[in-house]
């Protein structure tokens, strides 16, 4: 993460070293966790690798985004989240669990958690933005990697992530935040 903060730019994402562009094969597109394990998505901690490119990369790549607006807010991420306040039973050995759960036993207990884990973090979400910054949440870091992105996206033809909607989102969202800083 790169903050500009002489210039009211704000902060920009600097780390892309395990980028990926479909039709463009990179060695590293083969790996089971597209970077950090303490922030990858449960269905790569679990072992699950979708098949389709979209919700393997982008879905990836859009948790890590939501990973990473928890973090700022909040100073933790729904990694952390699982990590503490699921059995060890349903928790895999990445997670410091037993790894006797599936990733598909384990997704309704996921869900609930995650259910939790945002309620516990409108709290820290400003209150002008609280609630599109928990559907943001919600939509971008979804346990069920094949719910997660948008939601109309979803619906069209093959099912795109619809990763650039989170970036108008965000756009919208700092420019809210401009005025409310004026208030």
């Amino acid at each position: 993460m790169l903050l500009f903060e002489q210039d009211s730019k704000g902060a920009k994402i600097g780390d892309l070293g395990r980028a990926s562009r479909k039709g463009m094969d990179v060695s590293h597109d083969e790996n089971k966790i597209a970077g950090a394990v303490a922030y990858a998505p449960p269905e790569q901690v679990y072992g699950i690798t979708p098949e389709r490119w979209e919700e393997r990369r982008e879905g990836c790549d859009l948790y890590h985004l939501g990973a990473l607006t928890t973090f700022l807010f909040s100073g933790t991420t729904p990694t952390d989240f699982y990590v503490k306040n699921l059995s060890a039973e349903v928790r895999p050995r990445l997670w410091q669990g037993l790894g006797n759960c599936d990733y598909q036993t384990a997704l309704p207990v996921l869900v609930s958690a995650f259910s939790s884990f945002v309620a516990d973090l409108k709290s820290d979400f400003p209150d002008w933005a609280s609630e599109e910054l928990s559907q943001l949440v919600i939509n971008a870091c979804n346990p069920d990697y094949s719910n997660r992105g948008d939601p109309d996206a979803r619906r069209r033809t093959g099912k795109p992530i619809g990763i650039e909607t989170f970036v108008s989102r965000f756009d919208r969202l700092s420019k809210r935040a401009m005025v409310e800083t004026r208030k």
